[in-house]
Protein backbone atom coordinates (compact mmCIF):
# COMPACT_ATOMS: atom_id res chain seq x y z
CA UNK A 1 0.00 0.00 0.00
CA UNK A 2 3.34 2.82 -0.15
CA UNK A 3 6.84 2.69 -1.44
CA UNK A 4 8.01 -0.09 -3.60
CA UNK A 5 11.74 -0.20 -3.12
CA UNK A 6 13.71 -2.15 -5.99
CA UNK A 7 16.66 -0.72 -6.10
CA UNK A 8 19.78 -3.05 -7.02
CA UNK A 9 17.20 -5.69 -8.35
CA UNK A 10 19.06 -6.57 -11.85
CA UNK A 11 17.27 -9.98 -11.92
CA UNK A 12 13.96 -7.98 -12.98
CA UNK A 13 13.97 -7.55 -16.40
CA UNK A 14 10.24 -6.25 -16.68
CA UNK A 15 7.21 -5.11 -14.54
CA UNK A 16 3.44 -5.63 -14.80
CA UNK A 17 1.21 -3.55 -16.96
CA UNK A 18 -1.16 -1.49 -15.31
CA UNK A 19 0.81 -1.47 -12.26
CA UNK A 20 -0.14 1.11 -9.32
CA UNK A 21 2.39 2.18 -6.87
CA UNK A 22 0.47 4.48 -4.54
CA UNK A 23 3.61 5.90 -3.17
CA UNK A 24 7.64 6.30 -4.52
CA UNK A 25 8.89 3.83 -7.14
CA UNK A 26 12.74 2.96 -6.98
CA UNK A 27 14.21 1.46 -9.56
CA UNK A 28 17.60 2.98 -9.36
CA UNK A 29 20.25 0.94 -10.91
CA UNK A 30 17.98 -2.09 -11.90
CA UNK A 31 20.08 -2.89 -15.40
CA UNK A 32 17.24 -5.26 -16.54
CA UNK A 33 14.46 -2.76 -16.64
CA UNK A 34 14.71 -1.16 -20.17
CA UNK A 35 11.00 -0.20 -20.30
CA UNK A 36 8.33 0.67 -18.30
CA UNK A 37 5.40 -1.06 -18.36
CA UNK A 38 2.40 0.28 -19.82
CA UNK A 39 -0.08 2.30 -17.35
CA UNK A 40 2.20 2.41 -14.80
CA UNK A 41 0.81 5.16 -12.37
CA UNK A 42 3.19 6.22 -9.54
CA UNK A 43 2.13 8.37 -6.49
CA UNK A 44 5.04 9.52 -5.32
CA UNK A 45 8.35 9.86 -7.21
CA UNK A 46 10.06 7.89 -9.83
CA UNK A 47 13.68 6.35 -9.97
CA UNK A 48 14.93 5.57 -12.45
CA UNK A 49 18.81 6.26 -12.35
CA UNK A 50 21.22 3.27 -13.53
CA UNK A 51 18.49 1.74 -15.51
CA UNK A 52 18.49 -0.06 -18.82
CA UNK A 53 15.62 3.07 -20.30
CA UNK A 54 17.27 4.19 -23.58
CA UNK A 55 14.47 5.84 -24.79
CA UNK A 56 12.82 8.72 -23.77
CA UNK A 57 10.03 8.26 -21.08
CA UNK A 58 7.11 10.18 -21.90
CA UNK A 59 5.13 11.29 -18.45
CA UNK A 60 1.36 12.11 -18.14
CA UNK A 61 1.64 14.47 -15.52
CA UNK A 62 -1.89 15.31 -15.33
CA UNK A 63 -3.92 12.60 -13.49
CA UNK A 64 -7.15 11.05 -14.64
CA UNK A 65 -10.09 11.13 -12.19
CA UNK A 66 -9.30 7.10 -12.41
CA UNK A 67 -5.65 6.97 -11.83
CA UNK A 68 -6.00 9.57 -8.90
CA UNK A 69 -8.55 6.82 -7.39
CA UNK A 70 -6.30 4.44 -8.53
CA UNK A 71 -3.60 5.60 -6.05
CA UNK A 72 -5.89 6.53 -3.06
CA UNK A 73 -7.01 3.06 -3.50
CA UNK A 74 -3.93 1.48 -2.98
CA UNK A 75 -2.09 4.47 -0.58
CA UNK A 76 -5.40 4.41 1.70
CA UNK A 77 -4.89 0.72 2.65
CA UNK A 78 -4.37 0.55 6.47
CA UNK A 79 -1.06 -1.40 7.77
CA UNK A 80 -2.05 -3.03 11.46
CA UNK A 81 0.70 -3.82 13.70
CA UNK A 82 1.25 -6.06 17.01
CA UNK A 83 4.02 -5.29 19.65
CA UNK A 84 4.25 -5.53 23.04
CA UNK A 85 1.00 -6.48 23.92
CA UNK A 86 -0.08 -2.93 21.92
CA UNK A 87 -1.75 -2.66 18.77
CA UNK A 88 -0.87 0.04 16.29
CA UNK A 89 -2.52 1.38 13.12
CA UNK A 90 -0.42 3.66 10.10
CA UNK A 91 -3.33 4.76 7.51
CA UNK A 92 -4.76 8.42 6.35
CA UNK A 93 -0.85 9.50 7.00
CA UNK A 94 -0.57 8.83 10.56
CA UNK A 95 1.21 6.25 12.91
CA UNK A 96 -0.77 5.57 15.99
CA UNK A 97 -1.17 3.24 18.78
CA UNK A 98 -4.97 1.70 18.99
CA UNK A 99 -5.99 2.50 22.24
CA UNK A 100 -10.28 0.89 21.86
CA UNK A 101 -12.03 0.05 18.45
CA UNK A 102 -15.38 -0.30 18.29
CA UNK A 103 -16.66 -0.86 14.68
CA UNK A 104 -15.48 1.75 12.58
CA UNK A 105 -14.40 4.04 15.01
CA UNK A 106 -10.92 3.71 16.69
CA UNK A 107 -9.27 5.83 19.82
CA UNK A 108 -5.90 5.81 18.97
CA UNK A 109 -2.72 8.36 20.14
CA UNK A 110 0.30 9.66 18.79
CA UNK A 111 3.57 7.88 19.90
CA UNK A 112 5.45 9.82 22.50
CA UNK A 113 1.31 11.78 23.06
CA UNK A 114 -1.05 11.68 25.35
CA UNK A 115 -3.73 13.66 23.31
CA UNK A 116 -6.06 11.38 21.75
CA UNK A 117 -7.90 10.92 18.62
CA UNK A 118 -10.36 9.36 16.53
CA UNK A 119 -10.08 7.41 13.55
CA UNK A 120 -13.33 6.72 11.45
CA UNK A 121 -13.30 4.25 8.32
CA UNK A 122 -16.60 3.21 6.09
CA UNK A 123 -14.87 0.04 5.50
CA UNK A 124 -14.91 0.96 1.97
CA UNK A 125 -10.77 1.94 2.72
CA UNK A 126 -11.50 5.64 3.11
CA UNK A 127 -10.04 6.82 6.87
CA UNK A 128 -10.02 10.03 8.66
CA UNK A 129 -8.89 11.27 11.91
CA UNK A 130 -10.18 14.03 13.70
CA UNK A 131 -9.76 15.94 17.53
CA UNK A 132 -13.80 14.89 17.89
CA UNK A 133 -15.50 12.16 16.38
CA UNK A 134 -17.60 15.27 14.58
CA UNK A 135 -14.36 16.27 13.18
CA UNK A 136 -13.43 12.84 11.76
CA UNK A 137 -16.54 11.78 10.32
CA UNK A 138 -17.27 15.31 8.75
CA UNK A 139 -13.59 15.00 6.77
CA UNK A 140 -14.26 10.96 6.05
CA UNK A 141 -17.52 12.35 4.24
CA UNK A 142 -15.02 15.03 2.47
CA UNK A 143 -12.88 11.98 1.36
CA UNK A 144 -15.46 10.15 0.49
CA UNK A 145 -16.98 12.73 -1.89
CA UNK A 146 -13.56 13.21 -3.30
CA UNK A 147 -14.18 17.24 -4.72
CA UNK A 148 -17.68 15.36 -6.35
CA UNK A 149 -19.46 18.70 -6.28
CA UNK A 150 -22.72 16.34 -8.47
CA UNK A 151 -23.78 15.47 -5.20
CA UNK A 152 -25.23 19.03 -4.29
CA UNK A 153 -26.14 19.90 -7.59
CA UNK A 154 -30.22 19.17 -6.96
CA UNK A 155 -30.43 20.41 -3.11
CA UNK A 156 -32.76 23.60 -2.89
CA UNK A 157 -31.83 26.27 -0.20
CA UNK A 158 -34.14 24.65 2.00
CA UNK A 159 -32.56 21.09 1.85
CA UNK A 160 -30.45 20.06 4.64
CA UNK A 161 -27.61 19.09 5.80
CA UNK A 162 -26.56 17.29 8.76
CA UNK A 163 -23.46 18.87 10.84
CA UNK A 164 -20.53 16.72 9.19
CA UNK A 165 -22.46 16.61 5.40
CA UNK A 166 -22.45 20.79 5.78
CA UNK A 167 -18.70 20.72 6.91
CA UNK A 168 -18.29 18.48 4.06
CA UNK A 169 -20.10 19.90 1.43
CA UNK A 170 -18.51 23.41 1.88
CA UNK A 171 -14.81 22.05 2.11
CA UNK A 172 -15.57 20.10 -1.00
CA UNK A 173 -17.49 23.02 -2.99
CA UNK A 174 -14.74 25.36 -1.93
CA UNK A 175 -12.24 23.52 -1.73
CA UNK A 176 -11.07 24.97 1.93
CA UNK A 177 -8.63 23.13 3.21
CA UNK A 178 -9.00 21.33 6.66
CA UNK A 179 -7.13 23.60 9.19
CA UNK A 180 -9.02 26.65 7.77
CA UNK A 181 -11.85 25.10 8.51
CA UNK A 182 -11.29 23.64 11.91
CA UNK A 183 -10.71 27.14 12.49
CA UNK A 184 -14.20 28.46 11.34
CA UNK A 185 -15.91 25.84 13.39
CA UNK A 186 -14.17 26.34 16.52
CA UNK A 187 -14.16 29.98 16.41
CA UNK A 188 -16.75 31.17 14.55
CA UNK A 189 -19.54 28.68 13.88
CA UNK A 190 -22.02 29.74 16.26
CA UNK A 191 -21.99 27.34 19.68
CA UNK A 192 -23.73 25.16 20.06
CA UNK A 193 -23.36 23.58 17.23
CA UNK A 194 -26.34 22.25 15.50
CA UNK A 195 -27.31 18.48 14.45
CA UNK A 196 -28.75 19.94 11.10
CA UNK A 197 -28.81 23.07 9.02
CA UNK A 198 -30.43 23.99 6.27
CA UNK A 199 -28.27 25.43 2.88
CA UNK A 200 -29.59 28.77 3.45
CA UNK A 201 -28.42 28.47 6.81
CA UNK A 202 -24.59 27.23 5.73
CA UNK A 203 -24.69 30.06 2.98
CA UNK A 204 -25.31 32.87 5.50
CA UNK A 205 -22.66 31.57 8.28
CA UNK A 206 -20.13 31.32 5.82
CA UNK A 207 -21.03 35.09 3.98
CA UNK A 208 -17.74 35.96 4.90
CA UNK A 209 -15.59 33.17 5.26
CA UNK A 210 -13.07 31.79 2.52
CA UNK A 211 -14.82 30.40 -0.42
CA UNK A 212 -18.24 31.93 1.29
CA UNK A 213 -19.19 34.02 -2.57
CA UNK A 214 -18.00 30.85 -4.00
CA UNK A 215 -20.78 28.36 -2.10
CA UNK A 216 -23.44 30.67 -2.32
CA UNK A 217 -23.24 30.87 -6.23
CA UNK A 218 -22.89 27.56 -6.37
CA UNK A 219 -26.82 26.72 -4.74
CA UNK A 220 -28.16 29.80 -6.08
CA UNK A 221 -27.20 28.56 -9.64
CA UNK A 222 -29.27 26.02 -8.66
CA UNK A 223 -32.61 27.86 -8.61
Amino acid sequence: GGSLDLENCTGITALPDNLTVGGSLDLENCTGITALPDNLTVGGYLDLRGTGITDEVKVNKTLSPKAIAAINRVSNRPIFWKWNNRSYIKVDDMFTAIDSHHGNVYRVHKLNSREQLYLVTDGENHWAHGDTLQDARADLIFKINDRDTSVYKNMSLDDTLTYEEAIAAYRTITGACAAGTRDYIENRLPKPHKEKYTVQEMISLTEDEYGGKKFSEFFNSNK
